[in-house]
């Protein structure tokens, strides 16, 4: 039935290398002998197909796998359980048929390259292993020294607010600001935390740690002034709309009573004019 089913859907299966094994729709695809039940046949009077019968030791259409695999195993699987219950497994990996079929890891265990080993065991969590200043830590390689998600030998998460420093979660300060060791020194310098040593007063930190200034504005007496598409300016530490202020129109400086010599003048989107 499986064998009339390949030859139907165009279903090409490989056995080996044994030419009664090898799929066919027709003759044409066969380099000797007839396409019989859809596989090459070198003799299909007997010889080569009766062979094929001793090796499989079952019809040659008999190939499948259980009813999910009807057409076999592939290359890094095996057919593994009994009848409708077969089903193609990876040894290398699967606790009920570890490094073979039928072989069940115990509980607390798991299939690791063929073998039954702890759960917790690094080559079970990372079987590819760990470079020489990494430890397996849930699955993953890391530094416990400086990992914060996995710190010390008990690959613990710190808390919030905390970092790892030579495997141990400690406090983010002013002793170990955003990194380890890191020191903030100098005037106005202050701990932003993950943001590291920071200046207040300044963009990346204007009225405090977190408040940023956005598109090139600048911080102006601890609060942001300008950017881009923006006419607020900088001018000599006081944050003006050069499009309306008189003594910095259109730019820091430009006086229009200055400018145009009137005592009543205006600015108009940054240009002078009579007031």
């Amino acid at each position: 039935m499986l064998g009339a089913l390949a030859l139907l859907m165009g279903c090409f299966v490989s056995r080996g290398d044994n030419p009664a094994y090898t799929g066919c729709e027709s003759a044409d695809d066969c380099e000797t002998g007839a396409c019989v039940a859809g596989f090459c046949v070198a003799d299909p009077d007997g010889g080569v197909a009766d062979a094929a019968l001793d090796d499989a030791g079952t019809d040659m259409g008999d190939i499948s796998c259980g009813e999910a695999f009807p057409t076999g195993c592939g290359e890094d699987t095996e057919c593994c359980g009994e009848g409708d219950a077969r089903d193609c497994v990876m040894l290398d990996t699967n606790p009920l048929h570890c490094g073979g079929c039928g072989i069940e890891c115990g509980e607390g265990e798991a299939c690791c390259m063929g073998m039954c080993r702890d759960a917790d065991a690094a080559e079970c969590m990372c079987p590819a292993g760990c470079g020489p200043d990494e430890t397996c830590c849930n699955g993953t390689c890391t530094d416990t020294r400086t990992d914060r998600n996995a710190c010390g030998d008990s690959c613990m998460a710190c808390e919030e607010g905390a970092i790892c420093c030579d495997g141990s979660c400690v406090p983010v300060n002013a002793e170990n600001c955003g990194s380890c060791g890191v020191v903030c020194e100098g005037d106005g310098v202050t701990c932003c935390g993950d943001r590291g040593c920071q200046v207040l007063g300044t963009p990346t930190a204007c009225s405090g740690c977190g408040n940023v200034c956005a598109n090139g504005a600048t911080c102006v007496g601890g609060a942001c002034c300008g950017g881009e598409d923006s006419a607020f300016r900088d001018c000599d530490g006081e944050c003006v709309d050069t499009d309306n202020d008189v003594k910095n129109c259109g730019a820091c400086g430009n006086d229009c009573a200055t400018l145009l010599g009137l005592p009543l003048v205006a600015c108009n989107s940054g240009n002078c004019g009579r007031g």
